[in-house]
């Protein structure tokens, strides 16, 4: 959902290799900034680490929450963006 929020739509309709855009995302991770422009390089990583192919090396949700919390959203804004959503000590 963060990542459709940041773009407007889903990065991708379905997570299969049938997918053009899922396959493009499992062979590089790094299109996520390509179809994200303006997310944060702190964002980016999170939802690369998020959206792992490997479950067993996916954030927990704590974890995505305490994250998402500290860091910039956009490339240009303060950090901390969603602190006020969530509650997550420093």
């Amino acid at each position: 959902m963060l990542a459709t929020t940041c773009k407007g739509k889903f990065l991708w309709k379905t997570a299969s290799p049938n997918d053009p855009r899922f396959r493009a995302f499992a062979e590089n991770p790094d299109v996520i900034s390509e179809r994200l422009p303006l997310a944060s390089t702190e964002l980016v990583d999170v939802l690369q680490r998020a959206l792992h192919l490997d479950p067993s090396c996916r954030l927990s949700l704590q974890q995505l929450r305490e994250q998402v919390a500290k860091i910039p959203l956009f490339k240009k804004e303060k950090k901390g963006f969603f602190a006020k959503f969530f509650s997550v000590n420093d």
